[in-house]
């Protein structure tokens, strides 16, 4: 099967079934997680769905409507006889894409009176956000990583730091690094690299940052895209799993 048609059948079967894990789409067209995992990340590039953990969903409705339709000032188009979709809605929940769409979002929903709830990450016209204390959460999983270390690394955590440039994430990245000198006081953050938040970015990235310092045995990436990109570039040199530890935030 062709590349772009695979990919359009992808997004087909997602906006179907509200959302596909990465084996599920594996299986269905007969490709590796790792292709299904660029697919998702090219789709997600594109903003044609939403990459999430594990799999993938549709966009937020309120965007999915505006996406092809952001350099025209007609109304938005409808979704059934019934009118715009946004009409037909009490509440939006959304996630922050870009500060372009977060505009169309918010202007839309003002438009017809709707609220706005923004999750992991505060965004134009929300009313209110929904996210964990990114912080709090890093700092418990730096804790965890620097008493592994201290059983199997003799407290000598060597951490590549693969963070983003958010606000929620660079605030994961922090709070790591300070669980990590409560439990591993001897640990250090060999590198913190700004990834792209996808999965080609977090391998090419690992890859060089090991070649460079090999003495690295303890990763943290923000998210799981980053994660399983790290994964794989460990895979590709050849890393023992036991001499490696890798964390995500999921």
């Amino acid at each position: 099967m062709p590349t772009e048609t695979r990919l359009d059948e992808i997004v087909t079967l997602v906006e179907l079934r509200g959302f596909l894990s990465v084996r599920e789409l594996s299986q269905l067209f007969g490709v590796s997680e790792v292709t299904t995992r660029r697919d998702l990340q090219r789709l997600h590039d594109q903003e044609r769905l939403l990459r999430t953990y594990g799999g993938a969903a549709p966009l937020p409705a309120a965007l999915a409507h505006t996406q092809a339709n952001t350099d025209t000032a007609g109304e938005m188009p409808t979704a059934t006889s019934a009118g715009p979709l946004i009409e037909q809605v009490d509440v939006v929940i959304s996630i922050s894409l870009s500060p372009q769409h977060d505009a169309i979002v918010a202007e839309r929903a003002e438009k017809h009176a709707v609220p706005i709830v923004a999750e992991s990450l505060a965004m134009q016209g929300a009313w209110t956000l929904v996210a964990v204390d990114n912080f709090e959460a890093g700092r418990s999983m730096g804790r965890w990583a620097g008493t592994y270390a201290a059983e199997m690394f003799a407290g000598q955590a060597r951490v590549l730091d693969l963070t983003y440039h958010l606000s929620n994430t660079q605030e994961r990245s922090r709070g790591f690094a300070a669980g990590l000198q409560e439990t591993a006081p001897d640990g250090e953050i060999v590198l913190s690299l700004a990834t792209q938040a996808d999965w080609r970015s977090a391998y090419q990235l690992t890859t060089d940052a090991l070649q460079v310092h090999p003495e690295i045995n303890v990763i943290f990436g923000v998210n799981d895209i980053i994660v399983t990109g790290a994964i794989q570039a460990c895979r590709d040199l050849g890393i023992a799993p036991e001499s490696l530890l890798v964390l995500t935030f999921g």
